[in-house]
């Protein structure tokens, strides 16, 4: 109706302009019969409408949570050659915050485990646990060369033991260890699954905040925090081969004031078999080696060894937003 209304009144306008004598005269006298006709088919024509889409504001940040569950049941019944049942299981979720926009890229990651075994007739004892918080920043400098910063922050949330028959000691806790380190450096992708991260200027914060725990991770019995400063080199590799994704991440820190010919390894693999949206068949494996952690033999005899943790098993996982891996 109002398109109607607007032609009428345009055509209106424009004849009276045109044909108007004086104040007096009347609109319907100055209209020729072949301007009337125009008027009245003007009238009844419909425009067509104009389609507009206003442009989409641009979407600088990403977010998304991925979440696994695993478990696994052993139990046995009139079982000749004898047995134990036993029930684990282990969730594992990876919540993502990245911020991008021209040059800058923020990415934020807050990884979260957790796990137990329980054998019949015995015990819940935890298999896993870990809070881990990785946040990288970067500016890019040049193709494939990126300016950064890094932060890490690693801890567990509960109580921990380690077992010798039905006796158990209580080796760690939340903050006991906990492990945090900032450095500033450069971020080499020469490749979107590879990422090498250097940084020459990193300090560590050792905390233990258990007195009974605090020899045992390096610091002194009345020191809670230690800190130290060194150097970092983060090695980050992700690949798809259809259906099986593969993930590694190996860091390597010298702490140029306490024996910095000791390099301190962390090695997390992750090989994830996907049987379909849901379902996968998941390897993890945890290398660790700090010269600062005392660990007894089956001697008794307490000194820095390699630690070396598997995880095999049938997982349930889903994802949540617009999830995004660690690169």
């Amino acid at each position: 109706m109002l398109k109607k209304l607007s032609i009428i009144l345009l055509c209106i306008t424009f004849v009276w302009q045109s044909n108007a004598k004086d104040n007096t005269t009347s609109l319907q006298d100055t209209l020729t019969t072949a301007q009337k006709i125009t008027v009245d088919l003007a009238s009844k024509k419909d425009l067509p409408d104009v389609l507009y889409t206003p442009p989409e504001k641009p979407q600088y940040w990403t977010k998304g949570i991925y979440n696994r569950i695993s478990f696994s049941h052993v139990s046995f019944t009139n079982w000749a050659q004898g047995g134990n049942g036993s029930v684990s299981m282990s969730a594992y979720s990876d919540a993502s915050l990245i911020y991008k926009k021209k040059n800058m890229e923020w990415e934020n990651h807050a990884t979260l485990a957790y796990g137990f075994v329980h054998a019949f007739g015995d015990i819940y004892k935890k298999n896993d646990d870990k809070l881990i918080i990785d946040s990288k920043w970067g500016y890019t400098v040049a193709n494939k060369l990126n300016m950064s910063a890094t932060y890490n922050f690693r801890t567990q949330f509960s109580k921990g033991y380690s077992y010798s028959g039905d006796d158990k000691t209580f080796v760690s806790n939340f903050l006991s260890p906990g492990y945090m380190t900032l450095g500033i450096g450069i971020d080499y992708k020469p490749a979107k699954t590879l990422s090498i991260n250097f940084s020459p200027l990193t300090g560590s914060i050792n905390i233990v905040n258990n007195k009974d725990l605090r020899v045992k991770y390096g610091n002194e019995e009345d020191q809670m925090i230690k800190t130290g400063f060194g150097s970092l080199l983060n090695l980050s590799y992700e690949e798809r081969y259809e259906n099986l994704k593969v993930k590694t991440k190996m860091s390597l820190f010298s702490d140029y004031l306490d024996n910095p010919q000791n390099i301190r390894v962390v090695w997390d693999l992750s090989a994830e078999y996907v049987i379909n949206k849901f379902f996968s068949i998941s390897l993890i494996t945890n290398f660790l080696y700090d010269d600062r952690i005392m660990i007894a033999n089956d001697d008794g005899v307490e000194a820095p060894r390699i630690q070396f943790k598997e995880n095999f098993g049938f997982s349930f996982t889903y994802t949540l937003g617009q999830y995004k891996k660690k690169k």
